[in-house]
């Protein structure tokens, strides 16, 4: 519960939010809220209330946000950059992976926020014919309010390359458990209904900010966030749970199936969800379909080169031109983050859910958007 000062501190922001750069001044917020752009014409009195409480819910945010440095000083150990990988959604409760901004045509900058505190957060580097770096999200001055399970989450990937960061409880940060489409019945991590709670695919696990409570898993719609957790967590790939239609396996670890020199072989089943590190070279490129090499296959021992590779053949025919172009500049972002760096552990990864060819062992088919992405870092594999 707030103390009388922090409450009466609390309102004073909100008031000041509407004088603010932020918030375009007071005459702009009223007008940009209560008065229809389109029309220049006055809203009627229900819209006007609706209005109304989106302009206290935005000054709220920016007040809490204010405050919160001084209601909950910032510890120590979550020092840091901020930003995050992923956000929920507000108009759906979904947690959204960052990337996913690349598939929408129009992002909503002021529909997000952070799933551990609550704080808005506005989506950046998403346009991808200009920005060469990822999408991520980011709070208004870089600052989260504490205490923030979400902050600080760098530092949680970088002990989780060595140990284990989960518990019987449940998992530090939002995790997918759970692959779906779109024509299938949105199902929560805990099996709830849509409109059940606080929104379809809506996971709620913590209380807002509390520090050491856990998450269990939530549903997402494309592989990108599941890859995002494998590489991050190695650790506890054998205890996260995982569900992607029609692929073996119900943890991280016995969904994923990495690819090496280990020989040209007959998977079984032939269809997983697969990862290699891309060859360099150019794709194969068709209106029916791309093509990559993969850095896997066969080299015999004795040979100073490997004399086979397996490769990745998505077949695009069906796909708009906006999935096109999104999958051909991920892969051009995650090669040019690993350009000039031989040698080094960090290289950039091919996911898909594929099916092996019949006739040809060394190829795999994509169909499915949502079933391949690339990401870069150093892929760790723990003894079993």
């Amino acid at each position: 519960m707030k103390s009388p000062w922090q409450s009466a501190a609390l309102l004073a922001a909100k008031s000041a939010w509407l004088r603010c750069p932020e918030s375009g001044g007071v005459g702009d917020a009223q007008r940009t809220l209560l008065v229809p752009s389109s029309t220049g014409e006055p809203v009627g009195a229900f819209s006007k209330a609706n209005r109304l409480a989106q302009m206290d819910q935005r000054a709220g945010n920016f007040a809490r946000h204010k405050l919160g440095a001084v209601l909950n000083p910032r510890p120590a150990e979550t020092e840091g950059r901020g930003s995050v990988d992923s956000a929920r959604d507000k108009r759906t409760g979904d947690i959204i992976d960052a990337e996913q901004l690349w598939d929408l045509e129009v992002v909503d900058k002021e529909a997000y926020e952070c799933p551990g505190c609550g704080i808005q957060v506005f989506p950046a580097s998403y346009r991808k014919n200009i920005n060469k770096k990822r999408p991520y999200f980011t709070p208004m001055d870089n600052k989260h309010i504490q205490p923030c399970g979400i902050d600080g989450v760098e530092k949680l990937v970088k002990k989780a390359k060595s140990e284990k960061v989960g518990t019987p409880e449940g998992f530090p940060v939002p995790f997918p458990n759970r692959l779906r489409f779109d024509e299938e019945r949105p199902v929560t991590a805990g099996g709830d209904a849509p409109g059940a709670g606080e929104g379809a695919g809506r996971t709620r696990t913590r209380a807002n900010g509390e520090r050491g409570a856990a998450y269990h898993g939530h549903t997402v719609k494309s592989i990108r966030p599941v890859c995002r957790v494998f590489m991050d967590f190695p650790n506890d790939r054998a205890q996260l749970p995982l569900e992607i239609p029609g692929c073996p396996g119900t943890t991280y670890a016995g969904v994923f199936r990495g690819l090496g020199f280990f020989g040209i072989e007959a998977q079984q089943p032939p269809t997983r969800l697969f990862c290699a590190a891309l060859r360099w070279g150019s794709a194969v490129e068709t209106e029916a379909y791309i093509e990559w090499a993969l850095d896997a296959g066969e080299w015999p021992k004795g040979e100073k080169r490997p004399t086979r590779f397996y490769k990745v053949r998505v077949m695009w025919a069906e796909w708009t031109d906006r999935q096109r172009n999104t999958l051909r500049e991920e892969i051009e972002i995650a090669k040019d983050a690993v350009k000039g760096k031989a040698g080094q552990p960090e290289k950039a990864w091919l996911f898909f859910v594929g099916t092996q060819d019949a006739e040809d062992a060394t190829l795999f088919t994509v169909n499915r958007y949502p079933f391949i992405c690339c990401r870069v870092g150093e892929m760790i594999w723990p003894r079993r």
